[in-house]
């Protein structure tokens, strides 16, 4: 039997978290075709996904729920919402929005505007809003690496280069994305000065209605010693 492969929805989640459903025929070395297919790869009809949002910082451990919505909008693109409750108690929610055209779109959902803080840490994660759009899938400046294998997946290595206009606390990001339904394996951000900020990694999947899903996504900050698991407890197929 064989299975269709969906990647990591984040946004990071995607992650930060997206799904592919196309397979492609032969091998690409245009580093920004490769980030437009891997940022806008889509699963056949609508998903709803609960995930449990796990924060480590030595000894301290803490657990949040997190409701992921995943559509197509045949007028707007992909959308992706996530629903949480903020320290204050108040159910919050923020909406991606990838458009067939240009960057990814940070918004609160409540107001329809773009996020006052794109890049304030969710919940106290490793995550933020910003992460969650894998906003360096659309920057400007992106190079070619090389094709290497992930996971026992053959991948694409692609580095983007972040800009004044990018707005981004990240100089540089490398990724490995899978050649065959461009799926991100794995992600490295980087400061100027080649510290590592942030490391994304899939760890594990599971099957849900013959597509694989991530089921254990982890993102570690290794200059702040901390580390945040996202699982993935259920994934449902709505429309």
């Amino acid at each position: 039997m064989t299975h269709k492969i969906s990647p990591y929805l984040l946004g990071f989640l995607t992650i930060l978290l997206v799904f592919a459903s196309q397979a492609t025929e032969s091998k690409l070395s245009d580093p920004r075709l490769i980030s437009s297919k891997a940022l806008r790869a889509r699963p056949p009809g609508d998903w709803k996904l609960k995930g449990l949002l796990t924060v480590i910082a030595g000894e301290e451990r803490i657990s949040h729920n997190l409701n992921i919505l995943y559509r197509f909008d045949e007028t707007t693109g992909l959308i992706s919402r996530y629903e949480y409750v903020g320290a204050d108690g108040k159910k919050q929610t923020i909406e991606v929005v990838y458009p067939f055209s240009g960057k990814p779109q940070v918004l609160d959902y409540d107001t329809g505007q773009a996020l006052k803080e794109p890049h304030k840490n969710l919940l106290n994660s490793s995550f933020t809003p910003s992460d969650l759009s894998l906003d360096f899938l659309s920057w400007r400046k992106q190079k070619f690496i090389g094709s290497e294998e992930m996971k026992d997946r053959a991948c694409y290595h692609i580095e983007s280069i972040s800009q004044k206009e990018d707005g981004s606390p990240y100089h540089r990001v490398e990724a490995w994305i899978d050649e065959e339904y461009f799926a991100i394996m794995k992600s490295i951000c980087y400061d100027a000065e080649g510290n590592v900020i942030k490391e994304f990694q899939i760890k594990s999947i599971t099957i849900r209605e013959g597509n694989y899903i991530p089921k254990r996504i982890e993102l570690n900050e290794p200059l702040k010693k901390r580390r945040t698991i996202l699982e993935i407890v259920e994934a449902k197929k709505i429309a």
